[in-house]
């Protein structure tokens, strides 16, 4: 991973956690309040794509327990000529998520989590996960790389 890619999630899971917004040296958004969305944080994981919103889902009960199956919300920006692919998610406190690619259309996004949208599921929590708390969740690109986001779950 790059320095850059380090810092990107540093600063999004600190401005996440302090409940602020704040904007990096490098002009990117580590963290903003955005309608519809109870954190909405924004890394770069190319100079084309771009990760936002990523959240865990509350489920209908509001609990996340062991072995639950939890639904992870983003919005990927491919502002690329190229399409681009989610290869993988992988992480730790949850099993392997199956399913993909998915593709990022050059020009588009790929929605998940919301109504219509692709469906990405974190399977069998390892632990319960309380409110407040969050995931370290790895996203894999066929070509923008990858990056490693602290993913929260705000209830």
């Amino acid at each position: 991973m790059t320095p850059l890619r380090v810092l990107s999630a540093v600063l999004a899971s600190t401005a996440l956690l302090g409940g602020c917004a704040a904007e990096n040296d490098l002009g990117q958004t580590a963290a903003q309040e955005r309608p519809g969305h109870e954190s909405a944080a924004q890394v770069e994981v190319s100079k084309d794509v771009t990760v936002t919103a990523a959240r865990l889902q509350r489920p209908a009960d509001g609990d996340l327990a062991a072995g639950d199956d939890v639904v992870l919300g983003l919005t990927v920006s491919n502002t690329g000529g190229s399409d681009d692919e989610l290869v993988s998610v992988t992480g730790t406190g949850f099993g392997a998520v199956l399913g993909g690619p998915w593709t990022v259309p050059a020009g588009g996004e790929l929605t998940a989590g919301g109504a219509g949208s692709d469906t990405l599921t974190l399977p069998g929590l390892l632990a319960g996960l309380p409110v407040g708390d969050a995931l370290q969740v790895t996203f894999v690109f066929e070509r923008s790389g990858d990056v490693t986001l602290t993913v929260p779950y705000e209830g």
